[in-house]
């Protein structure tokens, strides 16, 4: 038996799968653009609530409507998507033509190929679930028709003139009637005439135009125009190439330092070549696909495909203080071009891919940029925190092509179907939106260290407070004098709003000292979760087992089982409870409120104590970690922050070593070095080592939410906090952190961690 298709098939496809008008004219216009057009009409007659869709491409033969037009899933586009013209045709799945369902009941068409005219008629009510698709016919016949005789009626003498200029020989016009949303009102024609200006990609040039006429409007006024940005404060290019190679160009365009240049060039500590950069020199950065995202071993050079873009970072508006802080260009009255331009849009071989950054939509933003800003939501000058760009700052245009295989269209057209490509296609824009974040983040920092330094922040505090003891120390001795003069009381009453300014440094020092501790707990917390998350499974399995063990017990005293087999049973369960009890002891016990102060503590002893419970965890896993400590180094510092740093580098180690080498164990050093001024930490194990995205940047690593972990799908597995973690402490305590050896050995992971100075509370 061989299959068969309901007419109603053809229903599914066009009216029903095609979510709007607006997308349904898409996929038309894609069409005429495919036929080689330089102009696509569109024409709307108000009076009689008819469209037309109009293009002066190669037109149809009859052989062609047959086979293809007419042949559902059979494209010409298929194999052979280069037309005459060379463009890469954008259709290839033989089923556009059911657009015209979703937009009328009726369609009349006429195309000339060659100067020879088919007029073709199609009634799409006639596929009904009573029929097969086989017993439903169309219409067509050979006629003497020319396109403007055919489109004689309409009532625009504008859009007639243009056709006798532009469409004689070839050409193809749908005149579609009985329209299924109605008149169209002011309302409906504006958003078709929003989605024509998007589907044409910005900045660049071409050979094809879109109109959008009414009864009324002359040419000039129906030519479509591709929306633009004309202002912006940063500006990112690339290009990723077949071979994987990746090249970004960054332009700052956000800073005016007016008549400061050269003093805050030197004052702010900026580079030679920065002062080139706020003059407008592009900033240029290289990479190999793989050093940016993490691909697998069966991965090409580049999985994806080449493709390119423009993306900018465009903010409405700034406080006075942060125009004065970071010298930010006025944008007062600046347009607000996200709901005009839309997000970060898509576009295939010169065509836009709905829905990606369709603003008011689920689409809008589907680079998940909030999410990212909500996971590090740092402000511009933190030391440590990773500043993110919010969805509503980002907007721009990327490429890709029908050469991207990997990268296919949905079959209602509504967007990209979700592939592990399509994943990787989403990380390697956003790392490229890191590499511009970096820049701004950098100039932002210094900027903001000038601008602490010039306004004597901290010098005007530490005068309140010296000013402020010496009152404390006047009142105490003078406790009953009284003012002789005017003059005197003045001065005391100068003295005291001092006294009070005091106060409030004070109480605002505790509010820090509170926000400290709170960021201190969660620090562990934190920790805690990510050295769990390394054992995770050998838990829940050790979970498992107490509950089929202690249920066999209990059906073995039950059916009197000897008493050898039931106490091994038991030894199984407390082997379990004692393992269990070890985790217990690695995560709990650092949170203790003891452990949260600030107090001289034994460094040597802290981190033995944290080895020995990482071997009681580790035993019978073929892991050795080896402490090398030559003098006792005591330090004031918080001790549950140096049991954070130790647990979340084994935990990242034990993680590498699950990954494989070819060591026949795994072996981690630790080596405490005593410093006059504090200590230094010299870390390394024999693991994997950094993968590709981290080994030529290693200090990336100290990031929020950077990860090397990705599932199945290529998206990114893990908490990415372990080393940001590590780094805000070091950072609290003065110290630096040393990765450049990462760079040179092919295996191993080496971290060097000095501690020079007491805890800061920053900003």
């Amino acid at each position: 038996m061989q299959f068969n298709v309901n007419a109603y098939a053809a229903r599914l496809i066009g009216r029903e799968n095609i979510s709007n008008l607006e997308s349904a004219i898409v996929e038309l216009v894609k069409n005429t653009y495919d036929a080689d057009a330089s102009d696509c009409l569109l024409y709307y007659e108000n009076s009689s609530n008819i469209l037309y869709i109009m293009d002066n491409g190669i037109g149809m033969t009859e052989d062609i409507i047959k086979k293809h037009w007419m042949t559902i899933g059979n494209s010409s586009k298929d194999v052979k998507y280069f037309s005459k013209l060379g463009r890469i045709q954008t259709g290839a799945k033989g089923i556009g033509r059911f657009a015209l369902d979703r937009i009328s009941d009726k369609c009349e068409m006429i195309t000339i190929n060659n100067n020879k005219s088919i007029i073709w008629n199609v009634d799409w009510n006639s596929f009904k679930r009573d029929e097969n698709i086989t017993d439903i016919y169309a219409e067509i016949e050979e006629t003497n028709f020319n396109i403007p005789q055919f489109c004689s009626n309409i009532k625009n003498k504008d859009l007639k003139e243009k056709l006798s200029k532009s469409f004689k020989n070839n050409g193809t016009v749908f005149k579609l009637t009985a329209l299924r949303d109605g008149e169209w009102n002011n309302e409906k024609v504006l958003d078709i005439r929003q989605t024509l200006s998007s589907l044409i990609p910005p900045n660049i040039k071409n050979e094809f135009s879109i109109y959008f006429y009414e009864e009324n409007t002359n040419t000039e006024d129906a030519l479509i125009i591709a929306q633009n940005i004309d202002t912006f404060d940063y500006k990112t290019e690339f290009t990723v190439s077949e071979e994987g190679n990746v090249h970004i160009e960054i332009i700052r365009n956000e800073f005016d330092f007016k008549g400061d240049f050269e003093e805050v060039m030197d004052k702010a500590k900026f580079k030679q070549e920065d002062k080139e950069y706020f003059k407008g020199k592009k900033i240029i950065k290289d990479f190999k696909l793989k050093e940016l995202i993490s691909l697998t071993e069966e991965d090409s050079e580049n999985p994806i495909g080449k493709f390119y873009g423009i993306l900018y970072f465009y903010k409405l508006m700034s406080t006075t203080k942060d125009r004065e802080k970071y010298y930010y260009k006025d944008s007062t009255g600046r347009k607000n071009m996200i709901k005009s331009f839309g997000g970060v849009k898509l576009y295939r071989d010169g065509f836009r891919v709905k829905p990606y950054g369709e603003y008011g939509t689920s689409d809008y933003d589907w680079l998940l940029l909030a999410n990212r800003n909500r996971k590090s939501p740092a402000a511009l000058s933190h030391k440590t925190g990773k500043w993110t760009a919010s969805s509503d700052q980002i907007l721009g245009t990327i490429y890709i092509s029908r050469l991207n295989e990997k990268l296919k269209d949905q079959s209602n057209r509504e967007g990209i179907i979700d592939t592990r490509e399509f994943e990787l296609f989403k990380q390697t824009i956003l790392e490229i939106i890191s590499e511009f974040e970096k820049d701004r983040q950098y100039v932002g920092r210094k900027l903001s260290d000038y601008y602490d330094e010039k306004t004597e922040v901290e010098r005007l505090k530490r005068q309140f407070l010296e000013q402020a003891e010496k009152k404390r120390k006047q009142n105490c001795n003078n406790k009953k004098e009284k003012t002789e003069n005017k003059k005197d009381e003045q001065k005391e009453t100068e003295t005291l709003s001092i006294y009070d300014a005091s106060r409030v440094i004070e109480k605002q020092d505790e509010t820090i000292e509170g926000l400290n501790q709170e960021n201190i707990t969660l620090m562990s917390l934190a920790t805690i979760g990510i050295s769990t998350n390394t054992y995770i499974h050998e838990i829940e399995e050790s979970h498992h087992i107490l509950e089929r063990k202690i249920a066999l017990i209990k059906k073995e005293i039950m059916n009197n089982t000897d008493k050898e087999r039931i106490m091994k049973n038991i030894e199984q369960v407390q082997n379990n409870i004692e393992r269990m009890n070890s985790w217990f002891s690695v995560t709990l016990h650092s949170i203790r409120k003891k452990k949260r102060e600030l107090v001289e503590n034994n460094i040597n002893k802290i981190i033995e104590e944290q080895i020995n419970l990482w071997n009681d965890i580790n035993n019978g896993r073929n892991i050795e970690i080896n402490f090398y400590n030559a003098e006792v180094v005591m330090f004031e510092c918080i001790e549950c922050e140096i049991i954070s740093i130790i647990s979340n580098l084994i935990s990242n180690s034990i993680a590498s070593f699950e990954i494989g080498n070819n060591n026949e164990k795994n072996i981690i050093n630790i080596k405490l070095i005593k410093k006059d001024s504090g200590f230094k930490i010299e870390y390394n194990d024999n693991g994997y080592g950094l993968v590709p995205i981290y080994k030529n940047n290693p200090y990336k690593i100290l990031e929020a939410n950077e990860t090397s972990k990705i599932n199945k799908k290529g998206q990114k597995e893990g908490t990415g906090m372990g080393m940001w973690i590590i780094n805000n402490i070091v950072t609290k305590y003065a110290g630096k952190i040393e990765l450049s050896k990462n760079t040179k050995e092919k295996e191993g992971f080496f971290i060097d961690i000095n501690i020079d100075g007491k805890e800061i509370i920053h900003e």
